[in-house]
C-alpha cells in the first residue's frame, strides 16, 4: 500500500474504503453480537463515524471502562466498595491463617522442642546439629565478608575453620 498522491483521488479512495469498512463492521456486529465504534477525520476535517450502540456511549466507556452498562452506572460505586471490602477481608483472613500456620510450624521445629525430657543421646545429637549449623553459618559469613572487603579469600584461610572458643 502506498499513499494516493492526488487529493481528489485520495478523497474518492477514502469514500470507497469507508463504505467497505462500515459494511465489515456491520457484519461483525451482526455475526459476533459485539458493540463497535469507528471514527475517522478526513484531511478536510470531515467526520465519519460508525457506532453500534452509540458513539457517546463508546466515548464514555473510554473515560470509565467499568461503567459500560447504563443500568449499572448509578450503582457501580457501592458495588465496587463492597467488592473492595470483601477482598480486603478475605486477604486479612488468609494472612492470619498463614501467620498462625507459620507460628505452629516454628513451635514444632527441632530447636524449639523442650530439652528437659531429652535422652542423653538425643541431647548430644541436638548439640551436634547446633554446632554444624554454627560452623556452616560462620563459613558463609566469612566468605561474604572476604568477598565484600577485597575480593580475595585470604581472610577466610587466616581465620581457619576451627573455633577454639566453643571447643569444636
Amino acid at each position: 500500500m502506498k499513499k494516493v498522491e492526488v487529493y481528489g483521488d485520495r478523497m474518492i479512495m477514502l469514500s470507497k474504503r469507508k463504505s467497505g469498512i462500515f459494511k465489515q463492521m456491520n457484519e461483525i456486529v451482526s455475526i459476533c453480537n459485539v458493540e463497535t465504534s469507528f471514527l475517522v477525520f478526513s484531511e478536510a476535517e470531515k467526520l465519519c463515524t460508525f457506532a453500534h450502540l452509540s458513539l457517546e456511549e463508546a466515548a464514555g466507556r473510554l473515560k470509565s471502562p467499568l461503567r459500560h452498562d447504563p443500568s449499572m452506572s448509578t450503582n457501580i460505586g457501592p458495588l465496587m466498595e463492597a467488592y473492595k471490602r470483601q477482598k480486603i477481608e478475605d486477604l486479612r483472613k488468609k494472612y492470619i491463617d498463614l501467620k498462625s500456620k507459620k507460628e505452629n510450624t516454628m513451635e514444632k521445629m527441632w530447636w524449639n522442642t523442650p530439652t528437659e525430657d531429652l535422652s542423653v543421646e538425643r541431647s548430644k545429637s541436638r548439640r551436634q546439629a547446633f554446632v554444624e549449623l554454627h560452623v556452616s553459618l560462620s563459613d558463609k559469613a566469612l566468605k561474604r565478608f572476604a568477598k565484600d572487603s577485597d575480593g580475595s579469600s585470604s581472610s577466610q584461610e587466616s581465620c581457619g575453620r576451627k573455633n577454639t572458643k566453643f571447643g569444636y
